[in-house]
Order: C-alpha cells, then sequence, then structure tokens
C-alpha cells in the first residue's frame, strides 16, 4: 500500500485538488432525507473520492465556508440529493484529507476504510 506523508498536506486547498470528506451533518430530524437516505447519503461521502469544484461566499451561512465537491459515480438513488452537476455543499472542516493526485486521496480512504 501507498504510504502518504502527511505533512506533505500543508499547502492550502485549490479547485482540481481531490478531497475525502465526511459528511457530519444530522439527518435524523430531517424529513427531505430521512435517518436511512442520510446514511446511505454520508457512507457515499465517506467513501468515495470527491474533486474540490468552488467555494460558495455567497451561501447565508457563518463560517465556515460551504465548498462545493463534485462526484463522478453517484449512484441513481442519491442523484437528487445532489446539484446538476454532481456537486454537492460541504462544510471546510469535513473534508479531511486532500491531494493534487487522486491515488493519494484513494490510499487515504482505504486506510481510513480498513484502519490501516
Amino acid at each position: 500500500m501507498k504510504y502518504i506523508k502527511m505533512f506533505e498536506n500543508l499547502n492550502e486547498l485549490q479547485v482540481g485538488d481531490y478531497v475525502a470528506c465526511e459528511d457530519t451533518r444530522d439527518y435524523s430530524r430531517n424529513k427531505y432525507y430521512g435517518n436511512e437516505m442520510g446514511n446511505i447519503l454520508k457512507k457515499f461521502i465517506y467513501n468515495n473520492v470527491g474533486e474540490y469544484f468552488s467555494i460558495d461566499k455567497d451561501v447565508n451561512y457563518s463560517n465556515p465556508y460551504y465548498i462545493l465537491v463534485k462526484y463522478d459515480n453517484v449512484p441513481k438513488e442519491l442523484k437528487r440529493y445532489f446539484k446538476k452537476n454532481k456537486t454537492r455543499y460541504i462544510q471546510e472542516y469535513d473534508i479531511k484529507f486532500w491531494s493534487k493526485n487522486k491515488e493519494d486521496v484513494e490510499a487515504y480512504i482505504a486506510e481510513k476504510k480498513y484502519n490501516l
């Protein structure tokens, strides 16, 4: 397995970087998602590589800014929870790892998934 040097991640996140995210929102009381679909959505975001698309400072939320992350392989049952261009708002602190190389992010997710 590829070894990831965490100190290489000191640069700032830029458009086009690949990201590993964790959705920390609470969907249990949300009528639109429901608890079961919220868990499926969280699992998808946790196990897939996204691409940093843009930052949206116009959203009427306080800090942290909401960042648009693009996912390529969105399943049919989850498409309604993403924008038309397959992007989803992720809070800044939900991005756990990023890199210019997709393979580095895939290795990070695999390590996280199998507790390596």
